[in-house]
């Protein structure tokens, strides 16, 4: 997934407006509209908007940058039973997403 890709679907996991992101990084909402749509490349984004921006989709700014393919994965203290399955599943390529569905199944075998 390329970056302005990214930051679209995980400000929208995250529930979060283009305002919420842009009050949060420091720049307009336009400004994260254009991250979106491509028209700003993440290399013309200055370092200190893309720490910014990783702290809030929760990546790190290697990721942002296009430079590693693992995103970290914010950890519930009732998930942490799961830690080592979720670094697994984080080196072995796996989405966020498709990393909480894997801590949910195991929730759910685990209640039965």
């Amino acid at each position: 997934m390329i970056t302005k890709e990214y930051i679209k679907k995980r400000r929208e996991e995250l529930n979060l407006k283009p305002e919420d992101i842009a009050e949060k990084v420091g720049v307009t909402p336009t400004t994260v509209y254009r991250w979106e749509s491509g028209e700003i490349d993440v290399n013309n984004i200055n370092l200190s908007k893309i720490e910014n921006l990783a702290k809030v989709l929760n990546c790190s700014p290697a990721f942002l940058m296009g430079w590693e393919d693992i995103v970290e994965v914010k950890i519930n203290k009732k998930d942490t039973a799961y830690v080592g399955v979720i670094k697994e599943a984080a080196e072995s390529g796996l989405t966020p997403d498709e990393i909480r569905e894997i801590i949910e199944l195991g929730k759910k075998f685990k209640g039965r």
